[in-house]
């Protein structure tokens, strides 16, 4: 009794120790393993004298046995099953039963684990329709027997005439299937119904995006029921169909797995492989502007890479160099005590590295100074320090007394520019050579002046050399060059007027409304039924056209002649008289194309395109 009594207090310290130890322990999360394989199987053709065929429908079996059986009677009267056939690894198993009769089928498939299925086949001699529906994997299985022909009605418009035919359902639901087997002039039919839970099996596949340590997964597979576990190959887990991990150790492969597990379909699993960088060191920059006693002196960050920042600002004249000012902001601005030299130190993070980038900095009560030319614009930038007035020489014989000047070359080229800085009597300069290699930006104002369908279109501004100019009138066509004319229909209407003015300091465009306005022409000198004709039309190698034209009333009428591109060609007046009227014009002068004669007046006219080819 006192050793049972030792043993128990024996177990229970070593309870109590396991707990206490466990509180001590951070325990990691559980791996996602391999669930079990699940053995299944099924045959199609059950009657006499045909091979049957064996189809594995099994989940997660890498390895295979079959077994065929017969029940017979023993040597003494005992039921015994004998082996007919055995074969191994086999993903389809066939035979050919010679007799009628019950025969069992066992499958057993291996993964660490053992799984195994037995099912009875009945071999006969008559026909018999029979199937069912595996869900998972969309497949109707047929175990009808003695059958030659089928046709699958599936319920919801779709028929098949496969043995086992596969039918992708697009929607969970109740479904009559109807399958009719046919064997020579006899058929049979067999009417089921099938509820259907699920519209697919688990896939498991997924997509990935690698952005250095940075993985980004989405699973493929959307229904709604199903389950994503992740494992990232360095012993950390994560659920959901879309997530991201970021790996912590150096440059490298990792395989990420996807396990996808369906409630009713059970599991799948995927694998890719990344490669992993880590993200490239921080790059510490910065700049500064006010270096004069009594000014706000700023430093302006220009870090490439860095996530977190600290600022150290000491006396570099003094013998220990100590610190006068530390920030951890992005940028900062400070004012400092007295003249001198100083040390700016930005020291940046960005998780993974840590850099920093050391700049002396004088501060002193001398003018000095400096400028850049900034391309495209003609703005000069001024970073002088310690200066109130300026002198500007821009080395074309101009000049300019402004902080930030605004200078507008006449012509590209190198030009010597000198800045003076000036702080009382002191005084400082220096001149730097710059290249104009365009005098100006794009730039795309226009103005329009419209004569009843016609419209003048001109670039308003003038400083832009070499430039190209493309116009959109809003009707289909298109025009360049910087003044151009353009002829709408004959209709009041608004268009949508676009240029586009590009150069080497790149393309800026602007539209605007235009909108059209057509005369009618006074009562006294109705068009409306006039008939202009030219003949021949289209006229060749500078000869005459005939015009006719029926006037309604007696007066001058002012005759021109325009390009394709708006460009008047031939201008004059003709004195008609109330009737049909003849004139002719002359082509020898005319390049080969598409012209209008308009005829006019008062401010009534009438339009006629003609044609001209001549050739050399």
């Amino acid at each position: 009794m006192k050793l049972f009594k030792y043993i128990v207090f024996f177990v229970l310290l070593l309870n109590a120790t396991s707990i206490v130890s466990q509180n001590k322990k951070v325990i990691p999360p559980s791996p996602v393993t391999n669930p079990p394989p699940q053995a299944h199987f099924s045959w199609i053709n059950d009657c006499s004298g045909d091979t049957i065929c064996f189809y594995n429908q099994s989940i997660l079996c890498p390895t295979y046995t079959w077994t065929v059986f017969v029940d017979t009677i023993g040597l003494f009267g005992f039921p015994h099953k004998k082996v007919l056939q055995k074969t191994v690894n086999d993903s389809i198993n066939c035979f050919f039963f010679n007799t009628v009769g019950t025969f069992s089928i066992t499958l057993t498939c291996y993964d660490n684990h053992l799984d195994s299925l037995t099912q009875a086949i009945k071999i006969d001699s008559l026909m018999s329709l029979s199937f069912y529906y595996f869900t998972c994997r969309d497949v109707f299985v047929n175990q009808s027997t003695c059958v030659d022909s089928f046709l699958w009605n599936f319920g919801d418009g779709y028929t098949s005439n496969a043995v086992s035919p596969i039918h992708e359902y697009a929607d969970t639901g109740l479904y009559s299937v109807t399958l009719i087997g046919y064997n020579g002039i006899k058929s049979d039919t067999l009417t089921q119904q099938i509820h259907l839970l699920s519209v697919g099996y688990v896939n498991p596949a997924f997509t990935y995006t690698v952005s250095h340590d940075t993985v980004f997964v989405h699973g493929v597979d959307s229904e709604p029921d199903n389950l994503f576990n992740w494992t990232w190959a360095d012993g950390t887990y994560s659920t959901g169909q879309d997530t991201f991990h970021v790996y912590k150790d150096s440059t490298a492969i990792y395989t990420v797995t996807l396990f996808a597990i369906n409630g009713l379909c059970g599991p799948g699993s995927s694998t890719n492989t990344v490669s992993i960088s880590q993200q490239p060191p921080p790059l510490p920059d910065f700049s500064f502007i006010n270096t004069c006693l009594g000014d706000t002196t700023c430093f302006i960050n220009q870090t490439i890479g860095g996530i977190t920042y600290t600022w150290t600002a000491k006396d570099a004249g003094s013998h220990h160099a100590s610190t006068i000012y530390t920030s951890s902001s992005f940028s900062i601005c400070y004012r400092f005590p007295s003249a001198g030299n100083y040390s700016i130190t930005l020291t940046t993070n960005d998780n993974f590295y840590t850099d920093s980038i050391t700049k002396i900095i004088t501060i002193g009560t001398i003018p000095i100074a400096g400028f850049s030319f900034i391309h495209c614009s003609n703005n000069f930038a001024n970073n002088s320090s310690c200066a109130n007035s300026f002198l500007w020489n821009f080395g074309d014989g101009t000049y300019s007394t402004q902080f930030l000047p605004n200078h507008q070359y006449a012509d590209t080229g190198y030009y010597q520019v000198t800045l003076t800085a000036y702080n009382g009597n002191d005084s400082n300069s220096i001149t730097q050579q710059i290249h104009v290699d365009v005098t100006s930006a794009a730039n795309a104002n226009f103005t329009t002046t419209s004569y009843g369908d016609t419209t003048s279109l001109q670039a308003s501004f003038t400083s832009v050399p070499t430039a190209t100019y493309n116009w959109s009138f809003g009707d289909g066509a298109n025009g360049t060059g910087k003044n151009t004319t353009h002829i709408y229909a004959d209709t009041v209407k608004t268009y949508y007027v676009k240029l586009s003015v590009s150069n080497a300091c790149g393309l800026v465009s602007k539209t605007d409304t235009l909108k059209i306005i057509v005369p009618l022409p006074p009562p006294d000198l109705d068009f409306s039924s006039s008939i202009l004709t030219i003949v021949p039309n289209p006229v060749s190698n500078g000869g005459y056209i005939d015009a006719f034209f029926n006037a309604y009333s007696s007066d001058n009428y002012l005759t021109q002649v325009y390009n394709a591109i708006g460009q008047k060609i031939f201008e004059e007046y003709f004195s008609f008289e109330m009737g049909v009227n003849e004139f002719k014009i002359s082509t020898v002068n005319f390049s080969s194309g598409v012209y209008i004669m308009v005829m006019q007046a008062g401010n009534s006219y009438i339009r006629k395109k003609f044609y001209v080819i001549n050739t050399p």
